[in-house]
């Protein structure tokens, strides 16, 4: 709505005859009321010539008002323009409210409309006349802002279609799949090594403390597959990884989860881990900032570091805050990590004296979701993932759940 209160008044009560403002006219104090109070309200000051536009520029302005208020006054109650005002509010079904300066008799023609209204008495009491009529426009407006606000949610809702959450979840199942079909395709591929990596990790651990053993680990796979992979160029040079092991370059340390180009690529997950809100309980849960990739969480998380209020979004800016390179996951890489994998994950951990990846906890990744639990549209919900459930959750953003970072080498 543009207006809060449209003003219903006679203009005898405003001006006299020489067009000059009557000393000390009701009209007067309650524009210096709303203007104080910050209400928004529209008054015909000028006065309308009558024919089409009254009717266009009266029908317009009652319809963009939350409230009419009619100043109900011997004067207003004998003019006819002001009961064509109240007549067109009450087809609109705007709220109407009578605020008596005298108690003067409606009009006929619309005391009908107003006989049962509750009023405001002015005459008696003006200042806490004023005061009462501010407080009962406020309420009233706040709630029909409440009420136009669900009613667009709902619709908005409507639109986005009942199978919005069943396609989605057919999707993670889809990208579920892929990522079995490919490793089912590298099983065999990387049996040999794997069976190398056990037993030079036996050897390792009985000799050197927990670290040196898993550096000299990836350093022993490196050699064994450029050994075995008769197809690998002679020149291709670093080393080569594997799931599951440890990963050190200097910069970041982490578990190697996935491998691509032989090994000598891959994402490797934290050693760490916290326990944070998505955002801070000051108003950031509220706001939506866009995240919604849910195969990228390095674009969800510069979206989130460019935006100056940056620091109230923890989990992201923990992630951030390890160095170059790590980010909080989008829901689909965190679907990489499936029950098998988080076996190998916890061993390594373990092993190098970390806490391993918690059961019955969800883990937070960047995805904002555009619908909650309810599949009611939100701007304070995102994905979260429990590992070992196997399945994908909706959060509350100011919820406290378990954080890891990825990065890629």
């Amino acid at each position: 709505m543009q207006y809060d209160v449209f003003i219903s008044y006679a203009r005898k009560d405003y001006v006299d005859e020489q067009r000059n403002r009557i000393r000390g006219n009701v009209i007067t104090r309650l524009i210096d009321t709303f203007r104080s109070r910050n209400i928004k309200y529209w008054i015909d000051e000028e006065g309308i010539c009558a024919g089409d536009k009254f009717k266009e520029v009266i029908d317009q302005n009652i319809s963009e008002s939350h409230i009419l208020l009619f100043v109900s006054t011997h004067n207003s109650n004998s003019s006819e323009w002001v009961a064509r005002e109240i007549a067109i509010a009450s087809k609109y079904n705007k709220k109407i409210i009578p605020f008596r300066c005298d108690f003067s008799h409606f009009n006929e023609s619309v005391s009908g409309i107003l006989n049962d209204l509750d009023f405001v008495n002015y005459k008696d009491n003006p200042r806490r006349a004023l005061d009462e009529l501010v407080e009962d426009i406020s309420q009233y407006v706040c709630t029909e802002n409440d009420r136009k606000r669900r009613e667009l949610e709902k619709e908005r809702y409507r639109l986005l279609g009942e199978t919005q959450r069943e396609e989605r979840l057919e999707r993670l199942k889809s990208v579920r799949q892929k990522i079995q079909d490919k490793k089912t395709l590298e099983c065999d591929i990387d049996k040999s090594i794997l069976e190398q990596s056990r037993l030079l990790a036996d050897l390792y651990l009985k000799k050197n403390n927990v670290v040196s053993e898993i550096q000299h680990l990836s350093q022993v796979e490196s050699f064994l597959s450029r050994c075995i992979s008769n197809s690998t160029p002679e020149e291709r040079r670093g080393k080569i990884y594997s799931v599951g092991q440890y990963y050190d370059d200097g910069d970041k340390q982490g578990i190697v989860i996935s491998v691509t180009n032989g090994g000598y690529n891959g994402v490797i997950i934290s050693l760490e881990e916290v326990q944070y809100s998505w955002a801070e309980c000051n108003g950031a849960q509220y706001d939506s900032v866009a995240a919604y990739n849910e195969d990228d969480g390095l674009e969800n998380c510069e979206k989130i570091l460019n935006r100056y209020d940056r620091d109230d979004y923890l989990a992201i800016r923990w992630c951030s805050d390890l160095g170059a390179g790590w980010y909080l996951p989008a829901i689909n890489e965190l679907m990489v990590i499936d029950t098998g994998l988080v076996e190998k994950i916890n061993t390594a951990l373990k092993v190098l004296g970390y806490n391993p990846l918690r059961a019955n906890c969800n883990y937070w990744s960047s995805s904002e979701s555009p619908v909650d639990s309810n599949c009611c549209m939100s701007k304070s919900v995102a994905w979260s993932l429990n590992f070992y459930a196997d399945e994908c959750d909706i959060s509350d953003k100011h919820s406290r759940l378990l954080v890891r970072a990825f990065a890629k080498f």
